[in-house]
Order: C-alpha cells, then structure tokens, then sequence
C-alpha cells in the first residue's frame, strides 16, 4: 500500500497498513466529506438515502441484493450451502453467490474486483475474481509482512463485530490474510500494523491465473475456505460479522510497493474496525 498523507493525522506505513489520526469513529457533528451513521459516529462519504438506510437494516435486509447494488453502505448476505464447494477445479460454484463488487477507480486505479461467498456449518466461503492487465508478484517467505507490495487480496475480519476504532497488537478478535498470485500467504491475529503472524490456521487458499505472473493477462481469480475456528465463531443465520476485502496492485516487476483499493473506499484508514462493512450469514 502506498504511502499518502492524510488530512488531520500524519500518515505511516507499517506492515502494509496506513494508520493514522482517526477521521472516523468520532462523536458527531463529523467533518465535510464524513456523514453521523447509526451509532452517532462519523463515518466517510454521505449520508445513505432513505430507502437504503432501511436495507441495511432487520433480520432479512439485503436477502436479494445484487452484487451491483452491494456498494460500501450495503450489508450483504451470505447465502447458506447445502454442500461444501470444490474450490480451484474449475467447477465455478460461485457465481450464484454475488456479494460485492468495486472498481479501484477511487484510487486512481484500473483494477475491477468481485466477491462471492457462501457458508455450511464447516466453513465461510469466499471467491475473489480481480481484472488486472498487469499481473505482478514475486513469492516472499510465509506471513512476510511485504507480501501487500504484490498483486493480491486481502481479507479483514471483525469476528465479534466489535466496531472499534483501532485495533490493538495482536488482539484476536481479528484476522487479516493475504493472499498474493505468486502464491504466498500471511495470516495473522489482529490486522495490519497490529498483526501477528504467529497465528496458524487450517485455511484453504486456491488460485487461478488467467495469463502469464510477472507479465500480461486478464487477472486472476482466489478461492478461499475460512473454518469457522479460524474466526472464532458458531455461525447460525442472521449472525454479522465486520469485514473489509482490499486488492493490491503491482503494475511492474520492479516496483516496490502496491497501490491498494478496497470495498468501503477508506483510501488508508484500513486499521480503523468501526469504518469496515459487515457481512450477515443468510439461510
């Protein structure tokens, strides 16, 4: 992720994460650009109108949503599976299963990504299928902390959906993986720079590159399943958990950092929980 300056704070970059002064999570009134959500905190971008307020809202808000219509105010469901998926065979379970999607145009960027996900008793299932033009990564050593500077995906988890406005070193209510197309991962407690890599988990990652790493091609596609263990949870329907999916992008073998976007378009304020969306377990 690339370093930037912030308005009202002085921006650092650790461990791939921007941290700085909080913008959000403030008691209202709230700063040109930011609008007073739910909980009387500010949040970016404006208001919600009316009517999409309430989709955000009751046990069966956003049940038929369209990935089109899932923007960072929306809170999509995850649709329920009668029978786990094969990830990485090229069978395509996913598309029937549309939470989001998001250009990196905010940023600057020419990336588009989509994300998919369903659950089972067993796991959260999650596809991320990203166009990319310029497919770039090299394969640094398991949970490096530079593994943000490639071409790649990263999935942030409130697990209890605590909402809170910086996350503490380590703090296990957590997790971030990233999962890069040169196929090297890092998973850790907490997320960016308060993660721990001592985390270990079971987590199944498969890839799919459609052209050539280190060269051209059309982008690429990461199936992942998250054990419900991984996320310290017993998932039954209507349960929300916070999440933020953000997409790195390298555009050259020899750069030596990412320009990141990211579904909530919270430009480098990735460590700030309260500013993440929220994904609800459907039937």
């Amino acid at each position: 992720m690339s370093s930037r300056v912030v308005v009202a704070g002085v921006a650092a970059v650790i461990a791939g994460c921007t941290i700085s002064a909080p913008l959000g999570g403030k008691e209202c009134p709230c700063l040109d650009g930011w609008h007073c959500d739910e909980t009387g905190h500010c949040a970016p971008g404006a208001a919600p109108a009316p009517d999409a307020a309430a989709d955000t809202g009751g046990d069966d808000a956003g049940a038929d949503r369209d990935a089109a219509d899932a923007g960072p105010s929306a809170v999509p469901t995850v649709r329920r599976l009668a029978s786990p998926p094969e990830l990485g065979v090229g069978l395509d379970w996913y598309p029937a299963y549309a939470l989001f999607d998001f250009t990196a145009a905010y940023r600057d960027g020419d990336n588009t990504v989509a994300a998919y996900g369903a659950w089972d008793d067993a796991a959260l299932y999650l596809a991320v299928r990203v166009t990319d033009s310029d497919l770039y990564a090299v394969a640094p050593v398991l949970d490096d902390t530079r593994s943000w500077r490639n071409d790649a995906i990263e999935l942030l988890f409130d697990t209890q959906l605590r909402r809170e406005e910086v996350i503490a070193p380590g703090d296990a209510n957590y997790r971030q993986w990233i999962y890069t197309i040169a196929g090297a991962v890092f998973d850790a407690y907490g997320a960016c720079s308060g993660a721990d890599p001592s985390f270990v988990g079971p987590a199944e990652f498969h890839l799919t590159l459609f052209g050539v790493l280190n060269g051209p091609g059309t982008g690429y596609l990461v199936e992942v399943r998250l054990p419900w263990a991984d996320l310290l949870m017993i998932p039954q329907p209507g349960t929300e958990l916070g999440f933020d999916l953000v997409n790195d992008d390298r555009d050259l073998v020899t750069a030596t950092t990412a320009l990141a976007a990211d579904w909530q378009q919270l430009m480098s304020l990735w460590k700030q929980p309260v500013l993440w969306g929220r994904l609800r377990l459907g039937e």
